[in-house]
């Protein structure tokens, strides 16, 4: 938004007219979550010219989500707060002819350092490189804060009324059935003062 976008808050409201970027929040916490996740974005490039994946499908398992229908970027969890960047340069490149890439049109393509699976079984999560926690929770606000500018406001930008304060993310446990350590990595909590 603050780049001069305009937000559609769901699915449904992109039926009625197309739009250039369209973000999938992908959830791999169960199959039918992953398989959701996958035709929510098959589904939306119907109407959209973009389709980005990111969330914890798109740190999980990357080229999967890469070769899903309708997929054009990925973006994993670790770099969700360089999403907007990573997408727009990438978009920028190809619309200009200085991307040499293939065609996005079959696949999609992973943007960042995201690496799926194959990864894991040689490397811990914990062992990853995962953005700090300011980083990965507050990063409009937290940048804008201490960039010297005020804090970012809510008002016009959304039509909630109420907002969420995320403080902790990732989990150190493994259990056994559970993906979220790899999905979202080690865990991560602000300091006192920051909340």
């Amino acid at each position: 938004q603050k780049r001069g976008w305009t937000s559609v808050q769901s699915a449904s409201d992109s039926q009625d007219s197309p739009v250039d970027l369209f973000i999938v929040n992908s959830c791999t916490v169960t199959d039918e979550a992953d398989k959701q996740s996958r035709k929510v974005a098959a589904k939306a490039k119907a109407n959209s010219t973009h389709v980005v994946m990111t969330g914890c499908g798109a740190e999980v398992s990357p080229e999967k989500m890469a070769s899903s229908a309708g997929v054009d970027f990925v973006v994993g969890n670790q770099e969700k707060y360089r999403l907007v960047d990573l997408v727009l340069q990438k978009i920028d490149a190809v619309s200009s002819g200085s991307d040499s890439t293939p065609s996005i049109e079959k696949s999609g393509e992973v943007l960042g350092s995201v690496q799926g699976y194959e990864d894991f079984r040689s490397r811990h999560p914990m062992d990853r490189d995962w953005p700090v926690a300011e980083r990965s929770l507050l990063s409009p606000i937290f940048e804008s804060h201490h960039a010297g500018a005020a804090p970012l406001g809510r008002a016009g930008q959304t039509a909630r009324t109420r907002s969420f304060l995320k403080i902790q993310e990732g989990c150190d446990h493994f259990c056994t059935y559970c993906v979220i350590p790899y999905g979202r990595g080690p865990s991560r909590s602000l300091p006192i003062e920051e909340v």
